[in-house]
């Protein structure tokens, strides 16, 4: 830990504003290749002509932005027309919006949920073609995800929401596999009567289509199965009757399917399950059934929360997939038909987590990203073992010596030991380390079905580089760590998330003696807001002050409100609802606010279709009648999760808020002008801290 020798912890003076923060890096998903050229292509040795992913750039309103590079070349291009949003509201977070077969693009259209289509000129074009409706919604709320394309059939295949029957309630929401025509936009169900289906894959000669299905009250981390059809019994013109199921049940969690069609012209079927307790992968086919292809008790996969995720990849030459060591993820390969038990090989990269995983021939293709660096497009030559940063989504634009890396530390709790991510103070400059100790800001990662992650984070230098430390803290129920410490949340959401995130801040503080136990602060966002004002409500007065982002007052209103992928989300984390209707108000921060002794600072998007707006106007308000200190920020037009516009200026409040209650002086504190925001209770002499 390094200390400015003159100021004291939390008032240093830092190169990090926040406009480097919410400007610092683009964010990049859903790196793709074509998938047409991969399969004519005569020689894969060279790699694919174009890259293509998504970026989210700041100012640019949150949209999705279609991105082609030319390997060659080495241009990036922007192929569509600039008012295009490539994302999908399946789920309402989406993921699976796009995919580029033999130079045309198909795509999910945010605005009307339509699918659409337009041809890609080489990587140095630079005329941008109209893009052309395949689906005809006509106003109708009907979405669509994890497009494929079937080209000797002449359909995409994908999920289709449908929220046009009845009044739109969660359970009148249709989810169904589904077949559109390129050549007219009709839809044909190929798969119905489950609640949900994600993942479809195409073996390469089309005749066998695999895909993950689920019902209530499972999300896919709990149970699915993977089920395949074989397309060859009819002419794709109604649902399927012989669906074969392949792995998954109630209580197997499976994701990821991808079918391989070996020289030999056998097909096998890859996918992720964590059977054994851990989300490993497996093979499946006819001649010798399933197989683990590397047993290991590590977590290979990560919560489905998103359409289209790539965790492995595999081909007929080689398997790749990653898995953590003491925290940092690690990629490995393997000979794709070596036999059960052959170790794999573990691939050298700067990079300590990995997303987006391709293999197109010898290139491995993955977006990387480390405690020190941006998310970056990586080609990785594995004949070769060289890796290539193709484009990199931010600069650091201060000197690295004042990035804090953390490190990952245990702590106790009643069912044995959980995780976190301790980043301590760092600054440019030397000297003596102070007597004090600094104040420390717990973070509750969202989901709950969810992990905290050790990549390079601006918002979380931002604090570190001023004196605070920062605690990412991985609670039991977060993911990681196998299916049995993934499991501790149920029945137990805002008992145990709440107990870890104080046990682990008192450990910091108390055993490592590494934060000041008198200045602790929390955030959250989402279900991690729900924590913080669970932390605060129910162990009260460990926390000095709290920042919740679109996080959760009451759990009941939850339940009763929000949209359908989640709509039975906590009849295993709390209880069946209404069954358990006295269990939710016990568990809602709203009803027992009388307890909290601390002050609060609540963000919310007024477009939130997973958490109602109406929760932090009413635990505001609770607030404010309990006499402390508060402030609500209320933003037009944002959803579950902002753009980078609002996030600064969430950053710049949040700073001054909780220096005025930590009695700290920032350095260069920065006045917040917001027009729906609403402030109670503010301490005389304190408000300009």
């Amino acid at each position: 830990m390094t200390s400015q020798a003159d100021d004291a912890y939390g008032s240093w003076a830092s190169p990090i504003s926040v406009d480097m923060v919410c400007q610092a890096a683009i964010r990049i998903s859903s790196l793709q290749v074509d998938e047409g050229e991969r399969s004519s292509s005569s020689s894969a040795e060279n790699g694919p002509r174009c890259l293509y992913w998504l970026e989210e750039r700041p100012g640019n309103a949150g949209k999705a932005t279609l991105v082609e590079y030319d390997v060659t070349s080495t241009q990036r291009r922007d192929p569509l027309a600039k008012e295009t949003n490539v994302a999908s509201r399946c789920h309402e977070y989406g993921g699976g919006a796009y995919v580029v077969q033999h130079g045309i693009v198909y795509y999910s259209e945010k605005s009307d949920g339509n699918i659409y289509w337009s041809p890609l000129h080489d990587g140095g074009g630079k005329d941008k073609m109209i893009a052309k409706a395949v689906t005809h919604n006509d106003g109708k709320d009907l979405r669509y995800a994890d497009m494929i394309v079937h080209d000797a059939r002449g359909c995409i295949i994908c999920v289709q929401e449908d929220h046009t029957k009845g009044t739109g309630l969660p359970h009148e929401v249709v989810n169904t596999l589904v077949k559109v025509s390129l050549y007219d936009g009709n839809v044909t169900v190929l798969a119905q009567g489950r609640d949900f289906y994600s993942s479809p894959c195409l073996s390469s000669d089309g005749r066998y289509l695999a895909f993950v299905a689920w019902d209530f009250p499972n999300m896919p981390w709990d149970g699915a199965d993977i089920c395949l059809i074989d397309l060859n019994e009819s002419s794709m013109s109604s649902s399927y009757s012989s669906v074969r199921h392949v792995a998954g049940g109630k209580d197997e969690s499976v994701m990821q399917p991808t079918l391989l069609q070996a020289k030999d012209g056998s097909h096998h079927l890859y996918f992720i399950s964590d059977r054994s307790g851990y989300w490993n992968l497996y093979s499946h086919s006819i001649a010798t059934g399933i197989i683990n292809v590397h047993q290991v008790d590590k977590d290979m996969g990560e919560p489905q929360w998103k359409f289209g995720a790539s965790v492995y990849a595999v081909d007929n030459t080689a398997t790749v997939f990653t898995y953590p060591e003491e925290g940092y993820n690690h990629l490995y390969t393997t000979s794709t038909f070596a036999k059960e038990g052959t170790p794999p090989s573990r691939i050298k990269s700067e990079f300590n987590f990995f997303s987006s995983i391709r293999l197109y021939g010898s290139h491995l293709l993955y977006i990387g990203s480390s405690p020190a660096s941006f998310p970056a497009i990586v080609d990785y030559n594995i004949n070769t073992n060289e890796e290539h940063v193709v484009y990199r989504s931010g600069e650091l634009k201060v000197d690295r010596a004042i990035i804090s890396v953390p490190r990952q530390i245990e702590f106790p709790t009643p069912e044995g030991p959980a995780y976190a991510w301790l980043y301590e103070p760092v600054s440019r400059k030397e000297g003596h380390p102070s007597k004090e100790l600094p104040p420390m800001i717990a973070h509750s990662h969202g989901g709950p079905t969810g992990a905290a992650t050790p990549g390079l984070d601006m918002a979380i230098q931002f604090w570190t580089s001023r004196g605070y430390s920062y605690l990412d803290v991985n609670y039991r129920g977060s993911t990681g760590h196998g299916r049995v410490f993934r499991n501790l949340l149920r029945g137990k959401w805002g008992v145990a998330d709440v107990e870890d995130i104080v046990s682990a801040s008192r450990h910091v503080a108390e055993v490592l003696h590494l934060a000041d136990p008198d200045r602790l602060a929390i955030q959250g966002e989402s279900a991690g807001g729900f924590s913080v004002l669970a932390a605060l409500t129910f162990s009260p007065g460990v926390f000095k002050v709290g920042a919740s982002y679109y996080g959760i007052g009451d759990v009941e209103a939850l339940a009763k409100d929000t949209h359908k992928f989640e709509s039975k989300y906590l009849d295993l984390l709390i209880g069946p609802y209404p069954e358990a209707t006295q269990l939710y108000k016990e568990r809602s921060p709203i009803h027992a606010v009388s307890s909290i002794r601390s002050s609060v600072v609540l963000f919310q998007g007024l477009e939130d279709a997973v958490v109602p707006p109406n929760q932090a106007r009413e635990m505001f308000e609770a607030v404010k009648a309990q006499g402390l200190q508060g402030a609500l920020l209320l933003f037009e037009g944002e959803g579950h999760g902002f753009t980078n516009e609002t996030d600064r200026k969430c950053l710049a409040y949040q700073e001054s808020f909780f220096a005025r209650v930590l009695r700290i002086k920032p350095h260069a504190p920065e006045k917040v002008e917001h027009d729906n925001m609403q402030e109670c209770n503010l301490k005389e002499g304190e408000r300009d801290a």
